[in-house]
């Protein structure tokens, strides 16, 4: 009777103790494959459709945007320092998300053909479980092509890409520059002729003294 009065007390004090949960860290994206239809130029700057990031774990963690690479594909591989992400580096709580827009930038001179890459999200500080380091990553396909382009086209592209990437600050810029322009040809067009009154009241000057 004791014994079983002890094993029982034991049961209800073990059931009444705080029970410790191991947190985990895990991520997800909402985004399986972007393929980009349009044909991209060498030097443009294009902005990709967003990808959705998700903390799917149990406690806060900090996220890290990466372009990763398959060593045995098929298709040509990108520069990972073609990309871009806005934002790069997010922290996320439990169950929410952030959206994160990618923009790809080739360079002046590309090799033309089909891309593949992976949009990754992971953990920004390893995981590790025990004395053993977990890759936790979560990641959407990527294909594009590249068209062939010369350098004068190249360079156009990202003129333009430039100036579609910064609008309204590059709109802003232009009109400043047309507006300095414009003050500067009219300068010089008061100043010519003020020079050219002048230098006809002389001559006008010059004939009387004459006479």
């Amino acid at each position: 009777m004791k014994k079983a009065l002890i094993v029982w007390l034991s049961l209800l004090l073990f059931l009444a103790l705080p029970v410790s949960v191991a947190a985990s860290v895990g991520v997800g994206v909402g985004t399986g494959r972007i393929a980009v239809a349009e044909k991209l130029r060498s030097g443009g700057i294009y902005t990709l459709p967003p990808v959705t990031v998700f903390n799917t774990g149990t406690e806060p963690a900090t996220y890290t945007m990466d372009i990763t690479l398959n060593e045995k594909q098929d298709q040509l591989k990108p520069n990972p320092a073609w990309f871009s992400f806005s934002p790069r580096q997010f922290t996320l709580s439990p169950k929410n998300s952030q959206i994160v827009t990618p923009t790809v930038h080739p360079p002046l001179r590309t090799n033309p053909g089909e891309y593949f890459a992976y949009i990754e999200a992971h953990p920004t500080e390893t995981v590790k479980q025990g004395t053993a380091t977990v890759g936790v990553a979560a990641a959407t396909k990527l294909s594009f092509s590249v068209t062939a382009s010369n350098i004068f086209t190249s360079l156009f592209y990202r003129l333009l890409g430039l100036y579609r990437h910064y609008q309204p600050w590059s709109q802003i810029g232009l009109l400043l520059l047309a507006l300095g322009i414009a003050a500067i040809i009219l300068s010089k067009f008061i100043n010519l002729r003020a020079a050219v009154k002048a230098a006809w009241g002389a001559g006008r000057k010059h004939k009387k003294e004459d006479d």
